[in-house]
């Protein structure tokens, strides 16, 4: 079974993945060697330039996927960066990593890119141009058959989507365990506003291999600027939004080898691209 990886940005002024390293190996070199094939070329391609292009792309991998093939995508890129989402949202078997990039607001809006609706459209974002921790999860997604979840610090919610997606729950996870961890991290006060526990965060990072979390929810702007600040010390974890997109990023993980669990998602995709095709726009008898 082929074990692929696409590094994928969104234009060609961004830096190349080859300039990046993972301890001290060429980014390339580094999955070579660990089995797991890389383009020749990054992928550049603009979601908002090109979208034609982009889901032809797409097309592409969905065979990959239907041939039997592992695929994890890494995508990078500043400004507001759609094009993680865009390629999730059209491949709910395939696991999407997003790195951002600073730009005029330090990458803030970039950083925001898994706040996105719940859904199989969920990606996982880490730090800004924190590319180690990116190859580390994608290398862990591709090299291990994950059986189900460990959970740390998870709510009735995350537990109850879990539950809905058929993600096996293998215990509570322990410190040093290895496995893939699931959870919720919370927040506490800072003056007016609630921004995440950075202490909590960073034990739940030490936990698995692997970490999905979702942060807390908050109304003011300051707690993203604390998320992505402490995320800039996160070594072995993702972050995406709310308890659902934390069991669907899950369960793309699983799917990687699981065929039921591929058939899932995509019925979820479906179900949930079905609720919006009610109304046939093209009857003009619905236009004033």
């Amino acid at each position: 079974m082929d074990k692929l990886l696409i590094l994928a940005q969104g234009s060609a002024n961004d830096s190349a993945y080859g300039d990046q390293q993972v301890d001290g190996v060429e980014f390339h070199e580094y999955f070579a060697g660990r089995g797991i094939r890389t383009l020749v070329d990054d992928l550049v391609i603009s979601c908002h330039g090109n979208t034609p292009l982009m889901m032809e792309m797409v097309a592409h991998i969905n065979d990959f996927v239907d041939h039997g093939s592992r695929v994890v995508i890494v995508a990078q890129g500043g400004l507001y960066f759609a094009l993680p989402s865009l390629f999730a949202a059209n491949l709910p078997r395939v696991p999407v990593i997003s790195v951002p990039l600073a730009g005029d607001y330090k990458g803030l809006d970039s950083f925001l890119a898994p706040q996105i609706p719940s859904g199989t459209a969920a990606i996982g974002g880490v730090g800004v141009g924190m590319y180690e921790v990116a190859a580390r999860a994608a290398e862990f997604m591709l090299d291990n058959e994950v059986a189900g979840v460990f959970t740390s610090h998870a709510s009735d919610k995350l537990v109850a989507a879990l539950e809905k997606l058929s993600v096996p729950v293998l215990g509570e996870a322990q410190e040093g365990g290895g496995g893939l961890v699931v959870g919720c991290v919370s927040g506490i006060t800072n003056g007016h506003y609630i921004r995440i526990h950075e202490e909590e965060l960073y034990h739940f990072d030490r936990v698995g291999a692997l970490g999905i979390y979702c942060p807390p929810k908050g109304e003011d702007t300051r707690a993203a600027g604390v998320l992505m600040d402490v995320n800039n010390h996160v070594q072995r974890s993702i972050w995406t939004r709310g308890e659902d997109n934390v069991a669907y990023m899950a369960a793309k993980v699983i799917a990687l080898h699981d065929k039921d669990m591929q058939a899932r998602l995509v019925e979820a995709r479906n179900e949930k691209a079905g609720s919006y095709a009610q109304r046939d726009l093209t009857d003009m008898a619905q236009w004033r």
